[in-house]
């Protein structure tokens, strides 16, 4: 292809990406609305980060001109606190994308989220026509067909309205091959270590699955390769060296991400993975092949069953048809897919890969258009069946496939009787674009799936962001504090100065995760946080001096009604630690792990759980004041109950447990040793107008949290007397170790707080980066702060080094001795020094290589 003909290739594929994701934007700009999804995940996670990750980068820039530079690594405004990159990297920090965004005006963000969402699109089909020019793909409207059906292929259009910035990856994985077939053919080593390099900066998770599918296109590649075996292990050394330069280049990122993923709580809980699909699901995929409903698998359009016909028939290219054959068998096997989710379980979140493949084999098969009408009368029989299939099983969408079928006949009559090759080229190119347009329209006209319904009004975006942040800026308390509530908004508090006990981002502290599990809270998953479920001991761990809620909502124990803000009711804590606090006892593991839930949840306001022994403190000897309430159980209908086996039948599964007590405390539900084959199950707990629930998830949930017992707080009462309801909502079956009611007395609480509060604390200073405090004690003391435990922190004394220690499974503590002292913690995020050098030594070996390469070439 000429350069005049590739310029006006990209003019073209502009113009028409153009249209197409024209169309798209005017269904939801007509109706003042943004392409960030409201209700899910785009607003309350990508958006926010994008804010937040803007944010930061303009601090970090200003400190550069100041000529104070520092790195902001920790902020306590992400939930109780955590390590900026390892929440921010799976949504904003590295991606080249989002690196601009400081550069625009906040109250105009959103349109750098809907443009930079649309670019990424856009992105992705001229690397996929790079990749296509470099094999010698000519044919400029068979390259256009394709470059289209990439950028709008099924997981790009649905990230765009939900899950944007996983768009990127499909950016860089047509890069990555073609700079590995650059590899393969000695050819130019440029590519290859840049494409890996901003794959990895961007997202690791997506940057592994781009590695997977890599590492199977070289496989193939090199097995199919028609050469010696010494050519081939010679070009497998230079596809490994270019690519692990690559990863070295992005190592300041890459590789504190990669320790913080490989000891992720979320990766390694073990899901159940069956060997097949269901029936309907193997439908679906083949139902969604041509054209895709809300999933990201298929939406292939007309033209994959002719091309993929013409591949078998003439069987000109054994590496695409081994590749096929590999992305069938990855999409069939769930275990086979859940390769591409680290052997968690299956996701679709790497059918971009398959897209690659597909849109490829588009523009090869069709590259010989004789070939295609060699093969006519297949491609008639082979589309009548197909859509015939798909019409008999999936009467929903009868009408497209109808329609589909009347288009893919129409394309390939054309292409028979039409003998102009450019003229079938510009039908193919037609088709490919009434296609899209027709996705567009289904997916967001009324009347159909109206997905511009998900989109948030623009008029709305500022009040929606601010959120409980309003609320908190008409309070005057310039101390550092926490609040909380039954339902607080996701991730509201980043764009706040305060720190909340909410917590929903992907990548979540391991330590934040055992404290919950050993404590029996209940989340909807591991990394989705709200609050401590209302119990008095750790809200008061936790700092939490502020709950906020809607009127008539239950209060926790100990909060005095203050104002109301913004329709919503502010109650102050009177028992709130301060954030540093001090024990005079601790607890060891082996007295720790004989206590019960209950048992736990009061131990930790008398005594420091740590590791170890200290010297200089005393181990607290154990005094438990909880008891369990004697109760009488009967059951409701549809539910059984047996030697610890439950046996749900269908609705209105209730066990109604009755009790008295004229204890005054908090009273709790403690369901311990609860297993099921369920999937999922809510198990409502109501007592008088008090309703509480606990979620389980089972092994076959693919959020498992491998969580067995529950503590759930029904409240303080003056005593109780009557019936507590366990409400089973979904069928099944369930074994449980034991149902317990339990009542915890706060007067001993109260007085373990005010002795906590004995230390005396002066000149706290709380920043990004580090926290001091000046503290005086008669005493020897561990010294607490209720800020999540980290590797990353290091702890000071004096200016003299000291141990860190882990302290009440979450928060982190130092000894003092006796006297004034200044406590210093300093955060650093771990390996990101080290990577940060391996980076610097990677671009210098990036630019010897190149510098080399063009001196060899110019002799």
């Amino acid at each position: 292809m000429t350069k005049k003909e590739k310029t006006l290739f990209y003019l073209e594929y502009t113009i028409l990406f153009a249209l197409i994701a024209g169309l798209a934007v005017f269904y939801f700009y007509s109706q003042g609305k943004s392409l960030i999804d409201a209700g899910g995940d785009g607003f309350r996670q990508h958006f926010r980060a994008l804010l937040y990750y803007s944010n930061i980068l303009k601090e970090m820039f200003g400190s550069l001109f100041s000529g104070h530079f520092t790195i902001p690594q920790w902020d306590h405004v992400i939930g109780e606190g955590s390590d900026i990159l390892q929440a921010f990297h799976y949504y904003a920090a590295g991606d080249l994308f989002t690196f601009f965004s400081f550069l625009c005006p906040e109250k105009y963000m959103y349109l750098y989220y809907d443009g930079s969402t649309l670019m990424r699109m856009y992105c992705a089909g001229l690397a996929f026509s790079l990749l296509c020019f470099y094999k010698k793909k000519n044919d400029r409207f068979m390259l256009l067909a394709g470059s289209l059906l990439y950028a709008f292929c099924a997981f790009n259009v649905f990230s765009m309205v939900g899950h944007v910035f996983f768009i990127s990856a499909s950016v860089w994985l047509p890069l990555i091959i073609l700079g590995a077939e650059m590899a393969i053919s000695n050819d130019c080593p440029f590519l290859l270590p840049l494409a890996v390099m901003c794959s990895a900066l961007g997202n690791i998770y997506f940057f592994y699955i781009n590695v997977i599918g890599t590492i199977i296109f070289v496989a193939v590649r090199l097995l199919c390769l028609e050469t010696s075996w010494k050519e081939r292990f010679l070009a497998l050394i230079r596809v490994a060296a270019y690519s692990a330069l690559g990863v070295v280049m992005a190592c300041v990122i890459f590789l504190p991400m990669l320790l913080t993923m490989l000891g992720n709580t979320r990766m390694s809980v073990s899901v159940n993975v069956p060997f097949l699909y269901s029936l309907s699901d193997y439908l679906g995929m083949l139902n969604r092949l041509t054209f895709s409903n809300y999933s990201y698998r298929g939406g292939f359009s007309i033209l994959w069953l002719p091309a993929y016909l013409c591949l078998l028939l003439k069987k000109r290219n054994k590496t695409l048809i081994a590749l096929s054959a590999a992305a069938l068998l990855f999409a069939c096997f769930p275990k086979l897919a859940s390769v591409f989710n680290a052997f968690t379980y299956p996701t679709e979140r790497w059918y971009y890969c398959i897209s690659l493949l597909v849109s490829y084999v588009i523009v090869d098969s069709f590259d010989d258009v004789k070939a295609m009408n060699d093969c006519f009368l297949f491609n008639i029989i082979a589309c009548v069946c197909y859509y015939a299939l798909c019409i008999y099983t999936n009467r929903l969408n009868l009408r497209m496939h109808a329609l589909l079928l009347v288009m893919a006949l129409g394309t390939i009559l054309l292409i028979r009787i039409i003998k102009n090759r450019k003229l079938c080229g510009m039908i193919c190119t037609a088709a490919t674009v009434v296609f899209l347009l027709l996705q567009m329209f289904y997916l967001f006209s009324p009347g159909y799936w109206d997905l511009r319904d998900n989109g948030i009004s623009i008029s709305q975006i500022e009040d929606k962001l601010q959120g409980e942040t309003a609320v908190f800026n008409q309070i005057k308390d310039d101390s550092f504090f926490r609040y909380s509530g039954y339902s607080l908004v996701e991730n509201a508090t980043i764009q706040g100065q305060h720190s909340s006990t909410q917590y929903y981002w992907s990548i979540i502290n391991d330590y934040i995760v055992d404290y919950r599990t050993q404590l029996g809270n209940s989340d909807r998953s591991l990394y989705h946080i709200q609050n401590y479920g209302e119990r008095f001991a750790q809200n008061a761990l936790a700092g939490v001096k502020y709950y906020i809620n809607e009127p008539d909502q239950y209060v926790p124990y100990g909060f005095e009604y203050l104002d109301t803000v913004n329709g919503f009711e502010i109650w102050q804590s009177k028992y709130n630690l301060p954030l540093a606090f001090a024990y005079d006892n601790y607890i060891l593991p082996e007295e720790w792990e004989q206590l019960d839930l209950a048992g736990k949840n009061e131990t930790l306001l008398q005594a420091a759980y740590i590791a170890h022994p200290v010297d200089g403190i005393d181990p607290y000897p154990i005094q438990l004041d909880h008891t369990e309430i004697p109760y009488q159980m009967s059951l409701g209908s549809n539910i059984k109950v047996k030697e610890h086996e439950i046996s749900v039948k269908g609705k209105d599964a209730y066990i109604y447990l009755d009790a008295k007590s004229d204890q005054v405390g908090e009273y709790y539900v403690m369901v311990q040793g609860l297993h099921s084959t369920k999937m999922t199950a809510y198990i409502r707990c109501n007592y008088g107008e008090i309703m509480k629930y606990f979620i389980f998830k089972g092994s076959d949930n693919q959020h498992y949290t491998d969580r067995h017992d529950y503590l759930v707080d029904l409240g303080y009462f003056d005593g109780i007397d009557g019936t507590i309801s366990l409400d089973f909502t979904d069928g099944g079956d369930y074994t449980y170790d034991s149902i317990k009611i339990v009542c915890q007395p706060l007067d001993h609480q109260i007085e373990c707080i005010d002795k906590l509060k004995e230390i005396a604390i002066d000149e706290l200073e709380v920043k990004k980066n580090a926290i001091t405090a000046k503290v005086v004690t008669d005493e020897d003391k561990l010294v607490c702060f209720s800020v999540p435990y980290s590797k990353g922190w290091k702890a000071y004394v004096d200016g003299e080094k000291t141990e860190l220690l882990c302290c009440d499974l979450q928060y982190m503590a130092v000894k003092l001795s006796p006297g004034s002292h200044t406590i210093e913690l300093r955060y650093s995020t771990p390996y990101l020094k080290t990577g940060a050098f391996l980076s610097a030594a990677g671009l210098l070996a990036y630019a010897y290589l190149m510098t080399r390469k063009q001196k060899d070439r110019s002799r």
